[in-house]
C-alpha cells in the first residue's frame, strides 16, 4: 500500500456488490487531493475520512465532552484522578465506525472510548443514479460483505522457520467498491474508497497524535523507537473491515505491536486468521442483558452472515434490558457508546493486549487495570451524565457466542 494517500491515483475501476453490474467511474475534479475528495457539509461527512483535528481545539487538555464543564462556575479545583475523563495512555491508535456513520460519529466514538478524536468513517460514500431516500444502510451492508470478500487478496505464508510473510495483491485492493440497489426507477449505487485507501487513511489516523508524529519525525513509517510501540485499533460493526485493512497497512509500514479490539465487528474468518498469523491479537465482543444469554439481532446477523458463523470471544453483560427509542428497530444493544460497561471492556482489553495478557479477561487483571488507570472506568455514555462503570467482568462470559 502506498505510504502517502494524497499521492495515490484514484482507482479506475470498482468492485460491485451487485453481481452483473458495473457503474461508470466518475472522476473527481482535477488536481483534488485524495483526502479531500467528497468532503461535504463543512467537513463533517466525507467519502474518505482520515482523522482531522477539530476546527476549534478545546481550551483544556481534556475531551471536548469533559465533565470539567460542570466546574465552570467554581473557581478552583479539578476533580480527583478517579473522576477525570479517560485519555488513552497509548500514543498510537484509532477507532473505526460502522455503517451509516459519518466522520463526526467516528470522532465522537473515539472520544468516548479513548479520549481522543482519532476516528475513521468508511461507509460515507457518494451516491449516483436513483437515490434511496430513507437510508444508506442497504448500500453500506452490501459494501461490508464486498470488503470482507476482498480480504482474500491478503495472504500469509510461513517460512521454514515459522516466520510469517505477508502477501498483498495490490492491484486487487486498489479497486473501489460500488454497492448497488435495484429500484423501480432504475439502479442506484453508492461508491466507496478502495481497501488500499482505507488502509492508508486508518494507518495515518493511528499515527496522527503529536507524540507519535514527534517520534516518527513526520515519516509515518516505523523506526527503531516506534517499531514495537503498542498501537491499538478499535472497531465497531462494519468498522471491522477498516480495522483489518489499517492493521495490514501498519504492519507493512513496519509496526509490530498491534492489536484489534472491537464490538460486534464484521470480519471474515480468513481476515482474522491473517491478523493472528501476523501476531496481531484480535478480540471481538458481543453483549447480553442480565440473565438473557442472547446477543441482539444485529450482532447475530453479523456473526452468521459476514463472520461465517465464527463465534464472538466475549459477551459483556450490558446490565438491565435496554429499550430502543422510536424507530430504533432493536439496534440499541448493538451500540457501544450508549453502554458504560462495553466502553470499559474495550479499554480493558486494550490494556490486556498492551501487557501481553491477551484473553486474561478476569477480575484480578481488571483490578490491576484500574490500579494502573484509576479513571479507566469513567465513561460519559450517550445522552447521560458521566458515570463510573460497573465491572465489565461481572456477569460477562467468555469462550464463544
Amino acid at each position: 500500500m502506498a505510504d502517502n494517500p494524497v499521492q495515490q491515483v484514484r482507482p479506475q475501476q470498482y468492485v460491485t456488490a451487485t453481481p452483473g453490474t458495473q457503474p461508470a467511474y466518475v472522476p473527481p475534479a482535477a488536481n483534488t487531493p485524495a483526502w479531500q475528495q467528497g468532503w461535504a457539509d463543512g467537513g463533517d461527512r466525507c467519502v474518505m475520512a482520515p482523522y482531522r483535528p477539530p476546527a476549534v481545539q478545546p481550551a483544556s487538555p481534556f475531551s471536548v465532552r469533559s465533565p470539567l464543564g460542570m466546574y465552570a462556575d467554581q473557581p478552583v479545583q479539578l476533580p480527583g484522578p478517579r473522576d477525570r475523563p479517560f485519555v488513552s495512555p497509548y500514543a498510537g491508535g484509532a477507532t473505526f465506525t460502522g455503517i451509516t456513520n459519518g466522520a463526526a460519529d467516528a470522532r465522537q466514538m473515539a472520544d468516548t472510548i479513548n479520549g481522543n478524536r482519532r476516528g475513521v468513517a468508511l461507509y460515507e460514500g457518494t451516491n449516483f443514479g436513483v437515490p434511496v431516500p430513507f437510508s444508506d444502510a442497504p448500500y453500506d451492508a452490501g459494501a461490508v460483505q464486498t470488503f470482507a470478500n476482498m480480504g482474500n487478496n491478503v495472504q500469509v505464508t510461513m517460512d521454514e522457520n515459522g516466520q510469517p510473510h505477508l502477501n498483498v495483491d495490490q492491484r486487487a485492493l486498489s479497486s473501489g467498491v460500488a454497492s448497488g440497489i435495484p429500484t423501480l426507477l432504475g439502479p442506484s449505487f453508492e461508491f466507496y474508497q478502495s481497501p488500499m485507501q482505507i488502509g492508508n487513511a486508518g494507518a495515518d489516523a493511528a499515527l496522527s497524535s503529536p507524540e507519535m508524529q514527534r517520534l516518527l519525525g513526520g515519516q509515518n513509517q516505523a523506526n527503531d523507537s516506534t517499531r514495537d510501540m503498542f498501537i491499538p485499533l478499535t472497531g465497531h460493526s462494519g468498522g471491522g473491515q477498516s480495522s483489518f485493512y489499517s492493521a495490514i497497512e501498519l504492519y507493512q509500514r513496519g509496526f509490530r505491536n498491534l492489536s484489534v479490539t472491537g464490538y460486534e465487528m464484521a470480519m471474515s474468518p480468513h481476515q482474522r486468521e491473517v491478523l493472528e498469523q501476523l501476531g496481531i491479537p484480535v478480540t471481538n465482543m458481543t453483549g447480553h442483558n442480565g440473565d438473557d444469554p442472547n446477543s441482539g439481532w444485529v450482532g447475530n446477523l453479523i456473526r452468521d452472515q459476514v463472520n461465517g458463523g465464527m463465534p464472538y470471544d466475549i459477551s459483556i453483560d450490558r446490565g438491565p434490558v435496554e429499550q430502543d427509542g422510536a424507530g430504533g428497530m432493536g439496534t440499541f444493544s448493538h451500540s457501544v457508546t450508549n453502554n458504560e460497561r462495553v466502553v470499559t471492556a474495550l479499554r480493558f482489553q486494550q490494556y490486556l493486549d498492551a501487557n501481553g495478557q491477551h484473553g486474561d479477561f478476569n477480575p484480578a487483571m481488571y483490578r490491576q487495570f484500574l490500579q494502573d488507570n484509576p479513571n479507566g472506568d469513567f465513561v460519559w455514555p450517550d445522552n447521560r451524565m458521566p458515570v463510573h462503570s460497573q465491572s465489565p467482568v461481572s456477569g460477562t462470559t467468555t469462550g464463544g457466542f
